[in-house]
């Protein structure tokens, strides 16, 4: 997983640069960061950046329910809060990359979604 979320973090770094804040990976069994700009490392000690990746992997249990509901499988999860935009990639069961990215960025969320899909082939 930590090479994908590697992976994931070049194509990102490429395409929105440096607007991207963050990024880590998250399973059952293991979780990271790979990324975290100046202004993140400054705003979160470790304890924090850990509790967010097994706050995402927690998340990852109602899932289920939210596809239920739906009648179709989610993909991804997108939180704008002021300073950030949170994406998170569902790259498998209870497993996933989130990454934040400046909120006021010159991009389009779907357009980057997709480009991640694409490269890296998660679909």
């Amino acid at each position: 997983m930590k090479e994908l979320a590697t992976e994931i973090h070049n194509v990102l770094d490429r395409i929105v640069g440096p607007d991207l804040k963050a990024l880590g990976y998250y399973t059952p069994d293991d979780y990271g960061a790979i990324y975290l700009c100046d202004e993140m490392r400054d705003e979160y000690t470790e304890d924090e950046v850990e509790a967010i990746l097994k706050n995402a992997l927690l998340e990852t249990i109602s899932q289920p329910a939210h596809e239920d509901l739906h009648d179709e499988r989610l993909y991804v999860t997108i939180r704008v809060f002021e300073k950030k935009a949170d994406i998170t990639i569902t790259t498998g069961e209870n497993s996933g990359v989130i990454f934040a990215l400046d909120p006021e960025g010159e991009y389009s969320y779907q357009e980057i979604i997709d480009t991640v899909y694409e490269t890296v082939d998660l679909d």
